[in-house]
C-alpha cells in the first residue's frame, strides 16, 4: 500500500486535471468552523472514483491542552471508524491519500502513523524536512490502528499509559479527575531534598493502591561518572519496576508515569512500556514536548524484555 501526502491545492489540481491517483482512498482533514476563515469548505472529491473519509480536526497539538495528559484528549472524534477505513483500504490492496490544507501537519501525522503501523517506517515522514507531523494525529491514529489489529486477533483492550508532571498529577488529584484503575510509577529527585528539606515524593494514597516510587536523578550517560554512578548502578531498580509493570498489565490496570516535569524520566518509562507491549514507543520520542531519558528507557525496556518475552 502506497501512502501519499497532498495539500488542498495539490489535490484540487489533480482532480481538475484528471490526474488523481487511481485505486486510492482518501483521508481528508479539514478545519472545524471555529478555526476556519469565511468561505472555507472541505475539498470536494465527488468527481473522482474513490472512497473518502473526512476528518474534522483543527491543526493543534498537545501543548494547547494545559495540565492535561495526551491520553485525556482526542483530536479525531471518530478515530475507530478511521481505523476501520484504513484497514479496509489495506485489505483491498488500495493506496491511501492523506490530505490537509497545507499537506504538512495533519496529513503527515496520519501518513506517518499508517506507515509505522503497517511497515515500521513512520520515521521517514518525521525525517523529511517538508513535513511537520501533528503529534496528536500521529499518536491517535497509530493507537487506533493497533487497537483495531488487537480486535481482529481477539485480544483485550490496550493498556493506557499516561505521562504526568508533578503539577499535573497534583491538580488532577485535587480536582478528583485522576484516572481510575491505574498503577502509578512516580519518579522523584534526590537532589531537591538538599535544597528543600520538606520535599518528598507525591502522595497517591487517596487515589491509587498500587504505586512504585523511584528516587532517581535525571541524568544522561555522559555525566554518570561525574555524579558517582556507573551504568550498572544507575537506575538499579529497573528489574523491580519491570516486575511492577508486568503485574499491573496482568491485573488489567492502566499506568501513570510521573516525574517532576513530565518530560524525561516519566517519558522514558512510558516509552519503554509502550515499546515492549505494543511497539509504539516512537509516539513518545516523536512528541516534541518530551525528552525521554535514554537510560530509563533502555534499562526498563531490557528488563521488561527479559521477564516478559513476547
Amino acid at each position: 500500500m502506497n501512502v501519499t501526502i497532498l495539500s488542498r491545492r495539490q489535490a484540487e489540481d489533480l482532480i481538475t486535471e484528471g490526474r488523481f491517483p487511481e485505486n486510492s482512498d482518501v483521508i481528508s482533514f479539514y478545519d472545524p468552523q471555529e478555526y476556519a476563515p469565511d468561505g472555507y469548505s472541505r475539498v470536494d472529491f465527488s468527481r473522482i472514483n474513490a472512497e473518502v473519509f473526512y476528518v474534522e480536526a483543527p491543526d493543534i497539538d498537545w501543548d494547547s491542552f494545559e495540565n492535561m495528559s495526551p491520553a485525556e484528549v482526542r483530536l479525531v472524534e471518530d478515530i475507530s471508524e478511521l481505523a476501520d477505513f484504513i484497514y479496509a483500504a489495506f485489505d483491498q490492496d488500495k493506496n491511501i491519500i492523506c490530505q490537509c490544507d497545507f499537506g504538512q501537519s495533519r496529513s503527515a501525522g496520519c501518513a506517518a502513523a499508517i506507515l509505522e503501523h503497517f511497515y515500521s517506517s513512520g520515521k521517514t515522514i518525521f525525517e523529511d524536512s517538508k513535513y511537520f507531523p501533528n503529534q496528536m494525529i500521529f499518536a491517535e491514529v497509530l493507537q487506533a490502528l493497533i487497537q483495531k489489529k488487537r480486535e481482529l486477533k481477539g485480544n483485550k483492550a490496550q493498556m493506557k499509559v499516561y505521562i504526568y508532571s508533578r503539577e499535573q498529577a497534583e491538580k488532577m488529584i485535587a480536582e478528583k479527575r485522576f484516572p481510575t484503575n491505574t498503577a502509578v510509577i512516580s519518579f522523584y529527585d534526590p537532589a531537591i531534598k538538599h535544597i528543600n528539606k520538606n520535599y518528598s515524593h507525591l502522595d497517591y494514597s487517596a487515589v491509587c493502591d498500587m504505586v512504585f516510587y523511584s528516587e532517581l536523578d535525571d541524568l544522561d550517560i555522559d555525566v554518570l561518572g561525574d555524579k558517582g554512578y556507573t551504568f550498572e548502578s544507575y537506575f538499579s531498580e529497573a528489574d523491580d519496576m519491570a516486575a511492577f509493570v508486568k503485574k499491573a498489565f496482568d491485573c488489567g490496570r492502566d499506568i501513570v508515569c510521573q516525574c517532576e516535569y513530565g518530560q524525561s524520566r516519566s517519558a522514558g518509562c512510558a516509552a519503554a512500556i509502550l515499546e515492549h507491549f505494543y511497539h509504539t514507543g516512537i509516539t513518545v520520542f516523536a512528541d516534541y514536548a518530551r525528552f525521554p531519558n535514554q537510560l530509563v528507557f533502555n534499562k526498563l525496556f531490557e528488563a521488561l524484555e527479559k521477564i516478559d518475552p513476547r
